[in-house]
């Protein structure tokens, strides 16, 4: 019973530790980071290295996704730059998957019991947060030691080796398993490390592991298309735009892993056996490649990517009304120029006055007041736009 006592008190650690991490970057990512995130993004370059960063800090591809939708929302960051941040947080979450299979329980130790320390009794106060993420992140770890120790003894188990070569006749259920998984776990990165960690002990094939990372990252597409059903407009691209990077990718790797599995063709399977390193650590290489490669060529195809998704998922009337003209950020350092183009979306923005009185007059074109509410609240969009020009003026 010792064994299954190790798999039970390590998955429980697992997903406390990820709670924890999980709930102390929230934290972390207030007002003030939302701030300074907008201005580290100026470029498609600095958005991608951002995107990457921030992938490995939050390990959360849903809460990222809403995150920086609700800035491209709020018309802080350009929907293509936006775009881009979520391509490479894909990526950087990967790292996290890296480090889970190196063998650093001596430093996970010493970690967990620092950041306990500063956890419970909240000291430094300031660093509080940064403690809870820290405690967290080692907790997950030392979840994961504990996992390996239990799974290990059930290798050995002539019914579990079994039980895995039946399972090896279909490798499409580990797909299906994997996107399940994380449909349930609401996170990818947690099922691929249960898997790699499974591999590690010989529980799972490097297959079995494979396709079960492969349908990970489909179930995480599914969850973001889930939780963004009421979600319209611009912040729906994104949103959109980590479901199509999560299935275009698994539409181009799963039928190069049965290409190479029916042909012998060396591809994916082939890269990564061919590094002298661990099988674990060859899985976790597998999901780098799978997110690093849709982020490399949807970071090349950007331009037609985002008018596919722009035409599938248009603005909506209130963002199309309220966006500026002439109005730009980077007009506050000119406050003479800044005035006189104020002047003119103001004049501009008269015209739609106009549209008022048409609205009243068709009911059928009002919808019910969508429209006119749509209508108003552009005017009041801009009127907050407006008043902070003045301002900075």
């Amino acid at each position: 019973m010792e064994p299954v006592g190790y798999l039970v008190g390590g998955i429980g650690l697992f997903f406390v530790g990820l709670h924890l991490l999980s709930s102390g970057l929230r934290r972390m990512t207030g007002r003030r980071f939302r701030l300074h995130f907008v201005k580290w993004v100026g470029t498609y370059t600095k958005a991608g290295v951002m995107g990457f960063v921030t992938g490995f800090l939050s390990q959360s591809m849903s809460a990222l996704s809403f995150i920086v939708s609700s800035l491209v929302g709020a018309g802080m960051l350009p929907a293509k730059r936006g775009m881009m941040v979520i391509f490479w947080a894909n990526a950087g979450i990967g790292i996290m998957i890296l480090l889970a299979v190196l063998d650093i329980k001596v430093l996970v130790l010493f970690v967990l019991g620092a950041a306990g320390i500063c956890f419970a009794f909240k000291r430094p106060r300031h660093m509080e947060n940064l403690g809870q993420t820290l405690f967290g992140g080692a907790m997950l770890f030392y979840g994961l030691i504990m996992l390996r120790t239990g799974a290990e003894p059930l290798a050995a188990m002539p019914w579990f080796e079994a039980f895995l070569l039946r399972g090896q006749s279909s490798f499409l259920i580990s797909f299906l398993i994997g996107g399940l998984l994380t449909v349930l776990c609401q996170s990818s990165t947690a099922v691929s490390i249960l898997a790699i960690t499974m591999t590690q002990v010989g529980l799972f094939s490097m297959e079995q592991t494979v396709m079960i990372i492969y349908g990970t990252n489909v179930g995480s597409g599914a969850v973001s298309w889930m939780l963004a059903t009421a979600i319209r407009g611009t912040p729906k691209q994104l949103i959109m735009s980590q479901v199509f990077f999560n299935f275009a990718a698994a539409l181009v790797f799963v039928p190069l892993f049965y290409l190479e599995l029916m042909t012998g063709i060396p591809l994916v399977m082939a890269l990564v056996q061919s590094f002298p390193i661990p099988m674990e650590q060859q899985a976790a290489l597998v999901y780098l490649i799978f997110n690093c490669g849709g982020a490399v060529v949807l970071s090349m195809l950007l331009t037609p990517f985002y008018k596919v998704i722009a035409r599938g998922w248009p603005a909506t009337n209130e963002e199309e009304w309220s966006r500026t003209a002439f109005l730009r950020d980077e007009m506050a350092d000119a406050p003479e120029v800044a005035l006189t183009l104020l002047t003119k979306e103001q004049a501009r923005l008269m015209c739609f006055t106009t549209r008022y009185p048409e609205i009243l007059q068709n009911r059928l074109e009002d919808d019910d007041g969508k429209v006119m509410e749509a209508l108003h609240a552009s005017f009041r969009r801009f009127q907050r736009k407006s008043n902070l020009t003045q301002q900075k003026a």
